[in-house]
């Protein structure tokens, strides 16, 4: 029984892409998560500048389907190594270089349907959120305004969670301006310290 309801509680918690009890928990209880979930640690040659009094973070990719892998970025106070700030992105550049790179309507519209599944999953625990933007018109993935929506759940003067996502097909290059087309989902978890 003990084994079962063990088993039942990992695959709940696996469930729940986006982790927002952040306070008071160290790396290591995130490093023990993202094996369980059988992530793996993601190289990046980006140098990291940071005004917070936060170390270089620790990032994670997770397997997906239909859209780009999840990159995990766990930023830790020096100090303690609390987590200061959870950043999840779905972003294809990450996975795909060039300035002109393309994706059918489904993909899109699996991004869409990935991004409003985590509102949901976020707005159970905090309440519906702030928001602006839309992603119903379809037709504005071609066009230079594209689509994009961003969310905001101020849950208190310390902790909060905001997202957007940003897509759009358009290309065009003038001179020293280039407008890149875009398929990219940002979740942030932010705990400022007291």
């Amino acid at each position: 029984l003990f084994g079962s309801i063990l088993l039942i509680n990992q695959f709940i918690f696996s469930q729940n892409t986006i982790q927002t009890d952040i306070k008071g928990k160290k790396i290591d209880y995130y490093f023990e998560l993202e094996k369980k979930l059988g992530s793996k640690i993601y190289k990046t040659d980006k140098e990291y500048i940071s005004v917070k009094p936060v170390i270089a973070p620790f990032v994670f990719e997770r397997k997906e389907k239909e859209i780009p892998n999840l990159l995990v970025f766990y930023k830790l106070y020096k100090e303690d190594s609390a987590i200061a700030e959870i950043l999840y992105e779905w972003d294809v550049r990450n996975f795909e270089k060039g300035d002109n790179i393309n994706k059918s309507l489904s993909f899109n519209k699996a991004m869409i349907k990935k991004y409003y599944k985590l509102v949901d999953e976020i707005s159970k625990k905090y309440g519906d959120s702030k928001y602006e933007g839309n992603l119903e018109k379809l037709e504005l993935l071609n066009s230079e305004e594209g689509l994009s929506r961003r969310d905001n759940w101020q849950v208190n003067d310390k902790f909060k969670v905001f997202s957007y996502i940003n897509l759009w097909e358009y290309y065009e290059s003038n001179g020293l301006v280039t407008t890149i087309p875009t398929h990219r989902i940002r979740f942030y978890v932010i705990n400022e310290e007291e």
